[in-house]
């Protein structure tokens, strides 16, 4: 028999090589903490209240210190004041609101809450409650839309335009500028003065009126917008053409379909402010639970702060360090570096914070592995639990790799190994033709496939309530040719091949993990196979068929079984939906990579 069965004790040994590091750190990038707006060296220099930033081309960032009622500009580790004055008051924590043009040292702002830059190097200011837009220019200070002090929605020429409450602000390469106009909508000012508000594409009917972030994303045939409002996250087409995305603010994250994001029970939280990286990566700032999220492809992720379920309970807090560790209090302005990284206004610390490290990566493409010329190429391929929604440092291709990649030289790597993660919902002779058409063609240096019920409900065209026992002698030679096939294929072009069976559903493992289905509407079927039908007799048959393909593999379930009878044992599967919860997935995880350092496939040729 030439199966190799992973044999784990019991879940806490499982995870013990798995601890999960999440690459997100944060650091202060300017201010002392204290109130005040000293000018100086970017550490030992003070803010009252940033709020909105803005980054030049040159790197400089600028800031709206809306307690201040200055604007603030970093450049080169030094902070100075570009325009704006008056005194502190009282308190030491605000200075009083006021109109007036002119020199920029002398020039008044009443709660500034964003800038932005132009091409040309003047600076906008979203002059908030003043209700209209300011600009500096050669040392001064006038207006550039609306009539300050007096509020309104109409649009128009520049100096003829109402607006309400502007908050945020974002040029695009064309000269364009987008406002955020709390109370009216998106506002938009092309470079020849003309103001308009941007309407909602279908299906959405209610207009945008608590517009708090904005950011655009150029990379396609038009500026792509991404909103951040109260009721949660917009992503359109400047010119509406096409589908919109839409985000909800609430306790979970949900499509316009209202279908969810679960492994882990993932929340979407209260976005602030956002900044994109391109047309499906994205971070924002929850000022709710004091948090920098971002969302990358298909779920969102933490990147500094506390889960949303604790940090109800948290008030926010200075701190650096990873993910795991830093802390912020009501972080508000964001803005994205060339660099990749970002600038965070952490308004309730009076500091600015640079945020790097956010992994984007989830799913691949071809495209993506048959780019990479420098690392040793594993794609890692199997139906949606091998990585449904899960953040890169808890995923299990995640962690194989930061397994296999610590010490790569001493396992025998030609190169650096890298992991793919490829989604296919597909039944087995497509998966087969997929591997042999694609893979088998050099695009991978080594091939992971996990199978299980997924793939033989898709090829037998049975709900996955179904028994499969009844099944077996259909579905046993199809796995066992499909199988043998694919090894046979990725030999002929020295491409090795893994191959791990785990539980694709949770009554495969316990009716414990699978209790809620009963009760979900979302699914047909109310009752599971008797214990011990599919339980056992699953994993059984499909072991004979892999045994009969005769080539090796991992199988996961006997590691579930162990977890799942020890003493306090965390969820395998996510609560809402039957995928993997974090638990579950780094249990895969290590069931693939204790298999690979085992065998070393990639030493064999």
């Amino acid at each position: 028999m030439r199966r190799i069965v992973s044999l784990l004790a019991a879940l806490s040994v499982a995870l013990s090589l798995t601890a999960i590091a999440s690459a997100a750190q944060i650091d202060t990038f300017a201010g002392s903490g204290a109130a005040g707006f000293g000018d100086g060296p970017a550490q030992s220099a003070s803010f009252v209240m940033p709020e909105g930033l803005a980054v030049a081309p040159n790197g400089d960032v600028y800031v709206a210190d809306t307690g201040a009622q200055r604007i603030r500009r970093v450049s080169n580790g030094t902070i100075t004041t570009l325009a704006g004055s008056g005194a502190l008051d009282a308190s030491r924590l605000w200075v009083a609101g006021g109109y007036a043009n002119g020199p920029a040292a002398s020039a008044r702002f009443n709660e500034p809450k964003a800038v932005a830059v132009s091409s040309s190097g003047d600076v906008v200011v979203a002059d908030t409650a003043n209700h209209c837009l300011r600009v500096i220019s050669g040392g001064s200070v006038s207006d550039y839309a609306g009539t300050c002090g007096r509020a309104g929605n109409s649009d128009g020429t520049r100096a003829s335009a109402l607006f309400t409450n502007p908050v945020t602000l974002a040029f695009d390469a064309r000269g364009t500028l987008f406002v955020g106009d709390f109370g009216t909508g998106v506002r938009k000012i092309t470079s020849d003065g003309t103001v308009t508000t941007i309407a909602l594409p279908a299906p959405f009917t209610t207009s945008l009126t608590s517009v708090t972030g904005l950011s655009l994303y150029e990379g396609g045939t038009a500026p792509l917008l991404f909103v951040a409002a109260g009721t949660g996250i917009y992503i359109f087409r400047e010119d509406g053409v096409g589908p919109i995305r839409f985000y909800q603010t609430g306790p979970w994250e949900s499509y316009a379909d209202n279908s969810q994001f679960i492994a882990g029970s993932r929340e979407f939280g209260h976005p602030y402010a956002v900044a994109a990286v391109d047309d499906s990566d994205w971070v924002y700032t929850d000022i709710t639970t004091n948090a920098v999220r971002y969302f990358a492809s298909t779920m969102t992720g933490m990147a500094i702060g506390m889960p949303i379920e604790n940090a109800g309970f948290e008030a926010g807090g200075y701190r650096d360090g990873d993910s795991a560790a830093g802390r912020v209090d009501q972080p508000m302005g964001l803005v994205r570096r060339a660099d990749g990284s970002f600038v965070v206004a952490d308004t309730g610390n009076r500091r600015l914070r640079l945020v790097s490290g956010i992994d984007f990566r989830n799913q691949s493409t071809i495209s993506d592995i048959a780019a990479d010329k420098t690392n040793y190429r594993i794609v890692y391929i199997g139906a949606s639990e091998i990585n449904s929604n899960q953040v890169w440092s808890e995923s299990i291709a995640g962690i194989v790799e930061r397994n296999l990649r610590g010490n790569w030289r001493s396992l025998g790597f030609p190169r650096p190994p890298k992991v793919y993660p490829f989604q296919l919902l597909a039944d087995l002779n497509a998966m087969k033709e997929y591997v042999n058409t694609y893979l088998a063609s050099g695009v991978a240096d080594m091939v992971i496939l996990q199978l299980g019920s997924g793939q033989v409900y898709m090829s037998l065209k049975q709900p996955p309530s179904a028994s499969l026992d009844p099944y077996a002698a259909q579905w046993q030679p199809l796995v066992a040719s499909s199988v043998r096939d694919t090894a046979s294929e990725l030999a002929k072009v020295n491409i090795p091949l893994a191959v791990v069976l785990a539980p694709s559903e949770p009554y495969e493992v316990s009716p414990v993990e699978a209790s809620w289905l009963r009760f979900n509407k979302n699914f047909s079927y109310t009752t599971f196979p008797a214990p011990p039908n599919d339980y056992l007799a699953f994993d059984s048959l499909f072991r004979q068929a892999l045994d009969a393909a005769g080539v090796p593999f991992a199988d996961a379930f006997p590691a579930f079984w162990s977890a799942e009878t020890s003493r306090d044992h965390p969820a395998l599967f996510a609560a809402r939906d039957p995928h993997y919860s974090v638990a579950g997935a780094a249990l895969v995880a290590q069931v693939i990579s204790e298999y690979l350092l085992r065998t070393r496939p990639w030493t064999k040729k």
